[in-house]
């Protein structure tokens, strides 16, 4: 989009999404919790539980490792694969959508109880997914692979 329109529209677009988003949100989360009467100061206490501390490395190292991947993807596919330009967009938004799909399929396995199930229990459709997971990164590899080994020969 960015390419096509703009980095200005691109940013108003994330804007007006993120105000429907939270507007939904307001609208659709229950209203029943009781908030616990504390200090402000007492407040920050939470920030030394190590759990804490564990779960929001995670959300920044997450956040920041999908930021990279996306910040490197497009030149790579574009200058190292060969992709047309027109097409990379597309790529983005399928992996946009699988890891929309993978968080939400997560969410479910887990308000479930079978967060760990895959662990100690082995089920076929598992060993395809892996299976399929291996694959397509070896694939993955193999192209990259093959298109910088051969550019020299082919842009001669």
């Amino acid at each position: 989009m960015a390419d096509t329109f703009g980095w200005r529209v691109t940013f108003a677009l994330v804007s007006v999404l993120t105000a429907v988003l939270m507007a939904s949100m307001a609208v659709s989360l229950p209203r029943n919790s009781h908030p616990a009467k504390i200090g402000f100061l007492r407040q920050f206490r939470l920030f030394f539980d190590r759990r804490i501390q564990l779960g929001v490395a995670d959300v920044v190292f997450g956040a920041a490792a999908s930021y990279v991947f996306y910040t490197y993807l497009s030149p790579i596919m574009r200058d190292e694969i060969g992709v047309p330009e027109r097409y990379i967009s597309i790529g983005l938004v399928i992996y946009g959508c699988a890891c929309l799909w993978s968080n939400l399929y997560g969410g479910k396995l887990a308000d479930k109880g079978h967060g760990v199930e895959p662990l100690t229990h082995i089920r076929p459709i598992y060993c395809v997914q892996a299976v399929c997971l291996c694959l397509l990164a070896f694939a993955s590899l193999l192209a990259v692979g093959a298109t910088t080994l051969l550019r020299p020969y082919v842009e001669r």
